[in-house]
């Protein structure tokens, strides 16, 4: 079995600002059937009752990277398979203005 691995359970390394009810920050478990960045934040947004997605797009305030590269520049986007150990960021992207 896969290091980040255990009992059918993956298990990444989630680093945001959001305050998620259960995770304190570092490993998170992904229900079983999530598999991808979308399914991720889909997850996310409902423990946080926040729309991280658009429809099949990524919401214009939110940033997400994963090992270090922007997920809209990975060639499959949002449906980027996750694997154990990966490392995300999930952020808001700070607006100014005045």
């Amino acid at each position: 079995m896969a290091a980040g691995s255990k009992s059918g359970v993956t298990t990444i390394r989630l680093s945001t600002c959001l305050v998620i009810p259960g995770h304190g920050g570092g490993d998170f478990e992904l229900p079983p059937g999530s598999e991808t960045i979308a399914d991720l934040l889909g997850v996310i947004g409902r423990q946080i009752e926040f729309d991280l997605l658009e429809g099949t797009e990524l919401a214009d305030q939110v940033e997400v990277s994963i090992n270090g590269k922007g997920v809209l520049f990975c060639a499959q986007g949002l449906a980027t398979p996750l694997a154990a150990d990966d490392d995300v960021e999930v952020h808001f992207i700070p607006l100014g203005g005045g």
